[in-house]
């Protein structure tokens, strides 16, 4: 066996080999505008996930939700560029903050801002784009979602 074919299998059995798999990692570089992504799964937001709230008496709240209040509800949401998303929930014990949970800098340049007190807080998204968010306590557990703005 060469020392590739060894590194790969190396690779593979080790977890590396979901690179190939779609991932949680917000795309960049798939649309013409920055923080746009075409196609890719953020914060498991499929494109059938996504409810549309960019009409203009639409509103345009994402509370957090379930049982135990452990997830957004709706997590996926669309709206147009200029609107306002308020988001309701206890944010001392489920921080709002951009990006997906475990990978830095993922929430860069977002309209979304980590705010950790009040039940309430308002975020207005001027520019199209995909916008990840995640309780900052509870994320890694898939309370996640994305405001995608058009």
């Amino acid at each position: 066996m060469n020392a590739r074919t060894a590194l790969w299998l190396a690779a593979m059995s080790t977890g590396c080999g979901s690179y190939f798999t779609p991932t949680a990692t917000p795309r960049r570089d798939a649309g013409p505008e920055p923080n746009t992504d075409v196609a890719a799964v953020v914060n498991g937001c499929t494109e059938a996930r996504f409810v549309d709230r960019g009409d203009p008496a639409a509103e345009r709240v994402v509370a957090f939700g379930g049982a135990l209040g452990m997830n957004f509800s709706p997590p996926c949401i669309s709206v147009a560029a200029g609107q306002t998303v308020r988001f309701d929930g206890n944010l001392a014990t489920h921080p709002l903050t951009p990006g997906v949970p475990g990978v830095a800098g993922s929430g860069a340049g977002s309209a979304i801002v980590l705010t950790t007190s009040g039940d309430t807080v308002s975020v207005t998204f001027p520019a199209a784009g995909s916008f990840p968010f995640h309780c900052g306590v509870h994320g890694p557990m898939g309370m996640v979602g994305v405001v995608r703005v058009r």
